[in-house]
């Protein structure tokens, strides 16, 4: 009697593989912003909408969907000062969420802020995105940038975010012309 044995070339899944994986963002605009952008609350929400869409659209290879969880818009003044250094408005914008973001549910928790030509695009605690305690980040919105390049600083901050570092331009091996993590993509 003659057996035929088939080899399947391709790994099991594991359930890992069958769950999706979701990143809940709530997002807080800052005043300004609010302002730049249409000082509407239907056009600014549905341009935060946009924004999600395409960081989700670079989060597809990582199998991740970024989902907006909750939105709030400062639309009549900012509930924290938002000048200052990276570092000071993240530790500021992380102590305004402890007191006032327990009872909301996600993952991470963003402040988007406009400034016309800022020194840094962002902060975030790199690596920490699953420390309820430092799951949050800022990113700010130059002048003369489309939500487009906007939504690259959103996915780079979000990246440092779950431990991803920027790349080495030099050693970049995706298919697009320049990598998400690169530092100069947007």
């Amino acid at each position: 009697m003659d057996y035929t044995v088939f080899i399947n070339e391709k790994p099991e899944s594991t359930v890992s593989d069958l769950i999706p994986l979701y990143l809940e963002m709530h997002i807080v605009v800052d005043k300004v912003l609010y302002d730049f952008l249409g000082s509407d609350s239907m056009i600014v929400t549905n341009k935060v909408i946009e924004i999600i869409g395409l960081v989700n659209s670079m989060f597809a290879q990582f199998k991740i969907t970024v989902v907006l969880s909750s939105l709030e818009l400062w639309s009549d003044k900012n509930k924290i000062a938002t000048v200052g250094e990276a570092d000071e408005l993240l530790h500021r914008f992380l102590e305004w969420k402890k007191s006032y973001l327990t009872l909301r549910p996600h993952d991470i928790a963003y402040l988007f802020i406009y400034r016309d030509y800022p020194d840094y695009v962002g902060a975030t605690f790199p690596g920490k995105m699953c420390v309820t305690h430092y799951s949050s980040g800022i990113a700010l919105y130059p002048k003369e940038i489309t939500l487009e390049a906007f939504s690259t600083i959103v996915t780079q901050m979000l990246g440092l975010s779950l431990g991803i570092s920027y790349d080495d331009p030099k050693k970049c091996q995706c298919s697009a012309a320049t990598c998400i993590m690169n530092p100069k993509a947007m």
